[in-house]
């Protein structure tokens, strides 16, 4: 995650966050060439903690159609991997912002990105700089909107009272 404008003023300091996180894509995949990394499955609701040959193979299947022939004399059988498992809320959008504490206010969340953590944190780190620093939000209000901790009370509360969404 990177974030500018604290605890050091920098006028340019959203240009400086995404410039930072282009490179850290561009280290990530640098990284995963030196690596030799294939990729990870993404099985909603598949709560299996083994390692699965199936799910090499959609893998090595993927890698073929992105890199034709970088998966030749592969087996799925015969691979060695590790499950995990990644937070994720059901309408696949992470949580961002203030979160309710009953010991008083000041804690602020970055998390359930599931299989989009790269392309969230940075984002998240801004708009939560932003907050802090009571700065204009880096993003729309409606977006701020769909990433609040609070959303899924918001919309329980609007289908009680018949308010709109």
């Amino acid at each position: 995650m990177a974030f500018w404008g604290a605890p050091l003023d920098d006028a340019d300091h959203a240009k400086h966050a995404v410039m930072a996180a282009l490179e850290m894509s561009k280290a990530l995949e640098q990284f995963k060439l030196e690596l030799g990394e294939l990729g990870a499955s993404f099985d909603i609701g598949d709560e299996d903690p083994n390692v699965r040959a199936d799910s090499h193979a959609d893998n090595l299947e993927r890698l073929e159609q992105i890199l034709p022939g970088a998966a030749r004399g592969l087996d799925p059988e015969k691979l060695d991997g590790r499950v995990a498992f990644r937070a994720v809320l059901r309408d696949r959008l992470p949580v961002v912002g203030p979160v309710d504490d009953a010991r008083g206010p000041g804690l602020y969340g970055a998390f359930a990105y599931g299989s989009r953590g790269l392309l969230w944190a940075s984002l998240a780190g801004e708009l939560i700089a932003s907050m802090l620093d009571n700065e204009p939000l880096p993003v729309e209000r409606k977006l701020v909107a769909a990433v609040d901790p609070g959303r899924f009370a918001l919309r329980a509360a609007r289908k009680v009272t018949g308010a709109p969404a």
